[in-house]
């Protein structure tokens, strides 16, 4: 079930076994909401913020994922690839796979319609030609948002690359 997508760790350059192996599990964990009844007692019910029906009764809040159980995880992944590699021979794919998204508006320019670029920021318009569409621009971006000192994109550190399919449970 599903395709397999990367994931990249933030590494500890001396780190030379990776913390995985093939065929692990891992559970996403997510912010929850637990279904209390007039007593303030759980009734084994769980709300999931990222459903499509994720509005919550009166008196119920929003739990931090970090507070989620593994038995409450509805996600389960298995990892299927683990490698290593610099950080800047990401391919254009694994940038997408990475949640980078190409999504369709009018040009900024032109005002043309149709043309597609990649989220955040628009790269590229065929109608009047203004850049080229590329994913890599703006996960470096986000890279280097999350990154730790000494592990910016110019770095170009070894990554653990993590490839994994979601698992039926």
């Amino acid at each position: 079930m599903g395709e397999t997508t990367s994931a990249f760790l933030f590494p500890g350059q001396p780190l030379l076994k990776s913390l995985y192996e093939v065929s692990d599990g891992l559970w996403v964990k997510e912010r929850f909401a637990y279904e209390v009844n007039g007593f303030g007692n759980s009734t084994g019910k769980i709300f999931y913020a990222e459903q499509e029906d994720n509005k919550l009764p009166i008196g119920h809040a929003w739990l931090p994922s970090q507070l989620m159980r593994k038995e409450d995880s509805r996600i389960t992944l298995e990892i299927t690839d683990i490698r290593v590699e610099r950080l800047q021979e990401i391919s254009e794919g694994d940038c997408s796979r990475e949640g980078i998204k190409t999504v369709k508006m009018n040009c900024r320019t032109c005002n043309g319609s149709g043309w597609t670029y990649t989220y955040p920021p628009p790269a590229g318009c065929p109608n009047c030609k203004k850049t080229g569409i590329h994913n890599k621009p703006y996960f470096i971006e986000l890279w280097n948002s999350l990154a730790k000192k000494g592990f910016k994109w110019e770095s170009n550190c070894w990554v653990w690359v993590i490839s994994f399919k979601k698992v039926k449970k």
